[in-house]
């Protein structure tokens, strides 16, 4: 009579030793890039809660005394805001910019020409921007 064999061969073991190492390591590294997308959306959150506060200090339904048409260059930007500071929990560097124009010219004071602001957040070492930009009449 022949006595049956039971348990695992090296060869069934080695296989599952394998087959799980290669899961794992799969595992480790969805955890790890799920984490820097976090991070990732995290900071963009941030950066942009910062342009559109930045952009609303201008475009807040007020009169928009902050600006003054240029009749000769009306479509270029004018600078309301340029400023290079840490914020907490983004990466330097950081630098926060708000400008504005008169994409269809300027018709003199109290016009209800449309002035276009722009506020944009640039940070990081890759330089990520996020850009908020709205009309605003005068």
């Amino acid at each position: 009579m022949r006595q049956s064999e039971s348990g695992f061969s090296l060869i069934e073991l080695l296989a599952t030793i394998v087959v799980s190492v290669i899961f794992l390591v799969s595992a480790y590294q969805l955890v790890g890039a799920i984490t820097s997308l976090s991070v990732t959306a995290s900071q963009v959150s941030i950066a942009d809660d910062l342009a559109y506060a930045n952009m609303r200090q201008y475009a807040n339904g007020n009169s928009p005394i902050w600006f003054t048409c240029d009749p000769a260059n009306p479509t270029t930007f004018v600078t309301l805001l340029s400023s290079s500071s840490d914020v907490s929990r983004l990466p330097s560097p950081v630098s926060q910019v708000v400008r504005a124009n008169a994409p269809y010219g300027c018709s003199g004071t109290a016009s209800g020409m449309p002035i276009y602001v722009e506020s944009y957040v640039t940070f990081g070492p890759n330089s990520r921007k996020v850009i908020h930009g709205t009309y605003v009449t005068y």
